[in-house]
């Protein structure tokens, strides 16, 4: 843990990596995961067992990270956010406050998903997809990329939505 900053209460698993400047809030949490250098964890931020962190990532404050997840360098996770086991968010991708990210799901790149998104089981957001405030995608749903989803809106499940695809906003699907 060579330069890492590590805050009051911080936990920190046995078999845990963490990289050169990385920096731990008050009473973060990492189990047996791998942080990679220049990443911030929040306050109260937890961090699954497995997990991969990527090179300069921020997770906010009370953020959780769930176990085998992996999240790409630089990305963004919001305050409170979810990130649930295996799921996996690409490199500069965005993920707001209170987003949730299910089971096995794929963010891939420069994808932004705003705040209070729910996104489901095995779904799979594309590059630079764009996801509105409050919009709920379901399980196996496929957004591919530069697609953009207003605010509001209801993807079901199984839905597959094509490259540049618009969804106005209250939308449902």
């Amino acid at each position: 843990v060579d330069d890492a900053e590590i805050g009051d209460d911080a936990e920190i698993g046995d078999d845990a990596e963490i990289g050169d400047d990385a920096e731990m809030g008050v009473d973060a949490r990492v189990d047996d995961a791998v942080i990679v250098d220049d990443t911030e964890l929040g306050d109260d931020a937890e961090i699954g067992d497995d997990a991969e962190i990527g090179d300069g990532a921020e997770i906010g404050d009370d953020a959780e990270i769930g176990d085998d997840a992996e999240i790409g360098g630089d990305a963004e996770i919001g305050d409170d956010a979810e990130i649930v086991d295996d799921a996996e968010i690409g490199d500069d991708a965005e993920i707001l406050d209170a987003a949730e990210i299910g089971d096995d799901a794929v963010i891939v790149d420069d994808a932004v998903i705003g705040d209070d998104v729910e996104i489901g089981d095995d779904a799979e957001i594309g590059d630079d997809a764009e996801i509105g405030d409050d919009t709920e995608i379901g399980d196996d749903t496929e957004i591919e990329d530069d697609a953009e989803i207003g605010d509001d809106a209801e993807i079901g499940d199984d839905a597959e939505m094509g490259v540049d695809a618009v969804i106005v906003d209250d939308a449902e699907m």
